[in-house]
């Protein structure tokens, strides 16, 4: 589902069935012990969480102190005490949703935020039972408040080098393209993924709504991330096919 996709579980911008803002324990079931082979229950095995997204992996809590302290003003969907109810099978979901995303974005002003959010999205994979996290961000939604994409790009991976420092969770960054934007731009996102492949970033991709944009168009961008060594994630099985 691209609306549950777009945001970790738990997050502020999250779609899953639990329908509350933050990460609640589930009371282990009768047997699950036993069915996790004697290793203790299912959220205590290890696992690895791909396709993190970036602003999607905010708490809800922060996403409202910093929406305070920068004087951003959230809808009473951002507000409320559990996510809201989108739709991702027609446009004007899938509209709703980023425009709530973007609002979402907005709140994230300086270093220490983007600092801040990556060592909570590590807090809470690390309780989740997770050993590898997998996050993803395009530079270009951020770029101009930071100092460009490559200023941006540099600031997410010592914060995801610092936070696994702190937390002992191992990280590493996908780099994503808008895929409703010219696929030139997609290269240019391309090249500075692989001026990176050797210092956190493993991943190149696609972002936003599917139905947009021709996926075969952004084939150029691929191969330039598959002459770094870095993998195609996200939404490149569709190019592949």
């Amino acid at each position: 589902h691209p609306v549950a996709e777009a945001a970790g579980r738990g997050s502020a911008l999250s779609n899953s069935a639990e329908r509350t803002w933050g990460r609640t324990p589930e009371p282990e079931r009768p047997g699950q012990r036993a069915r996790a082979g004697g290793r203790g229950s299912l959220h205590e095995l290890p696992k690895t969480h791909l396709h993190l997204h970036f602003t999607g992996s905010m708490r809800h809590t922060t996403l409202l102190e910093l929406a305070d302290r920068h004087g951003v003003r959230l809808p009473d969907v951002l507000l409320a005490a559990t996510p809201p109810e989108l739709r991702a099978t027609d446009e004007r979901g899938w509209f709703r949703f980023q425009r709530l995303y973007d609002t979402a974005r907005s709140v994230l002003r300086t270093p220490a935020d983007i600092r801040r959010l990556v060592r909570e999205a590590a807090e809470d994979d690390l309780a989740d039972g997770c050993v590898w996290t997998e996050i993803q961000v395009d530079p270009s939604g951020y770029g101009g408040l930071f100092g460009g994409i490559t200023a941006f790009t540099e600031l997410v991976l010592d914060a995801v080098s610092q936070a696994t420092i702190a937390t002992g969770l191992q990280m590493s960054v996908v780099i994503a393209a808008n895929r409703i934007r010219h696929p030139l731009d997609a290269r240019s996102l391309a090249r500075l993924a692989a001026k990176y492949a050797d210092r956190g970033v493993h991943g190149f991709g696609l972002s936003n709504d599917e139905r947009r944009g021709v996926t075969a168009e952004f084939g150029p961008a691929f191969r330039i991330a598959e002459r770094a060594g870095l993998t195609a994630r996200t939404f490149f099985r569709h190019f592949a096919n």
